[in-house]
């Protein structure tokens, strides 16, 4: 199907910083999967995303025109965005840091390009810096409408830049509509803002039909797995996913439950450091890297465990989990989650509901709670009241919800003011 042959009452632009880049990879899987969503609605889509080596400038992908901005030369050098993610990827690199300006500047002269080529009527940015920010001015400079998703990464930038608040200002005064990921989100914006910005919370999705429950005995056969319980992480394994605070908990938790295994999917920089940790603490047998895992690999995953741990942290940044998408996904396939009290968790883990919350930066806690989580809870009832939760989260209520926003700024010329 050829988007650009059908007549759309209005045409959005997707302008993020994350977008799959190949088959497979799970880099801005969100938003592949809101775009796809929108699309079913019978909504016009484009994608702005950056270059990556050895990647198409331009294709189609299930009815979506995704354009990707190049933004240093030679395209090999082109280090800032994907990996680990921007925020760690200039903390690790000082090219990666250089390269900030010109992205700003070529996403901003596409963005202008592409709005102007495809008639574009609506930009939503995704992450304030430098989405939000060149979307106000794309509005600011042509009129256009703006809605501005506002994820945590991109906020708690802006809370350490000198002239962050009126930045951030700037974008909620250059934006038509102002949505949040979580209520931890639309309090810290509000806070850094200095005012009620009226934005509405409206968190990324899970598809609830690809993450479906499975059948648990026959995968453990598949995968080989012996042991009586299985324990997984999901994440990339960077500081504020704190999987290290997960593997100091696993020295405790082996002394009570022998016959258990950890298992760690997801790689960043911190993988080595984590390896060595394991080593020195023989944990060897307790404890497996799985490396990068297909979706439809990680979906077994998710089936063969017993719980899903997440010991998020505020990591020396401020960044933590907004929600915690992996939380959703293990939900959906009906498992219970052990996950940090901190950022926005809480909104969709309910203690002694469908997981147990813990103690940041607490092993001891984390060990306390796994033990009582397999040996006095009844988890498939509480794996039920998960896929409960899961459910409120569905791709098709959030595409609803997107496309009231949408519909609703097509038609008024709204600004959000003080």
């Amino acid at each position: 199907m050829n988007n650009g042959k059908k007549n759309y009452k209005f045409k959005i632009c997707i302008l993020t910083s994350g977008f799959p880049r190949y088959e497979g990879d799970l880099s801005g899987n969100f938003i592949l999967s809101l775009t796809k969503e929108l699309i079913k609605r019978g909504l016009g889509v484009f994608v702005l995303a950056p270059h990556a080596p050895k990647v198409k400038r331009s294709e189609e992908l299930d009815g979506i025109k995704v354009h990707r901005f190049p933004y240093f030369f030679p395209f090999a050098l082109q280090k800032l965005c994907y990996g680990s993610g921007i925020p760690a990827n200039i903390r690790h690199s000082l090219l990666a840091k250089l390269q900030l300006p010109f992205f700003f500047f070529f996403q901003l002269f596409s963005l202008i390009w592409l709005i102007k080529k495809e008639k574009i009527n609506i930009v939503n940015s995704h992450w304030m810096v430098a989405q939000g920010l060149n979307g106000a001015l794309a509005k600011k400079i042509l009129g256009i409408r703006h809605i501005s998703t506002v994820h945590s990464a991109g906020l708690f930038a802006l809370k350490r830049f000198p002239f962050g608040r009126y930045i951030s200002r700037f974008i909620v005064r250059n934006s038509d509509h102002i949505i949040t990921v979580s209520s931890f989100v639309k309090s810290n914006l509000d806070k850094l803002i200095g005012y009620n910005t009226r934005a509405i919370v409206c968190p990324m999705g899970i598809d609830i039909s690809t993450f479906i429950p499975k059948d648990r005995v026959s995968l453990r056969e598949k995968y080989n797995m012996r042991e009586k319980y299985i324990l997984l992480f999901v994440g990339r394994l960077v500081e504020k996913k704190g999987a290290e605070y997960l593997i100091d908990a696993m020295r405790i938790v082996r002394n009570e439950l022998p016959d258990l295994k950890l298992l760690i999917a997801g790689t960043g920089n911190l993988e080595r450091r984590l390896k060595e940790k394991v080593k020195k603490s023989n944990l060897f047998s307790y404890v497996s890297f799985l490396g990068v895992v297909k979706h439809e690999d990680l979906i077994d995953y998710y089936n063969i465990c017993d719980l899903l741990i997440l010991p998020a942290i505020f990591d020396k940044y401020g960044h933590t989990e907004t929600l915690g998408m992996v939380i959703l996904e293990a939900m959906s396939c009906g498992k219970p989650v052990i996950a940090s009290n901190i950022g926005g968790i809480p909104e969709s883990v309910k203690d002694g509901y469908n997981g147990l919350l813990t103690i940041p930066k607490n092993p001891a806690d984390i060990a306390d709670k796994i033990v009582k989580a397999l040996t006095q809870f009844d988890l498939e009832e509480m794996g039920e009241r998960a896929r409960r939760t899961a459910r409120r989260y569905s791709w098709e209520e959030i595409s609803k919800k997107y496309k009231e926003v949408m519909k609703e700024v097509s038609m008024v010329n709204r600004r959000v003011k003080k």
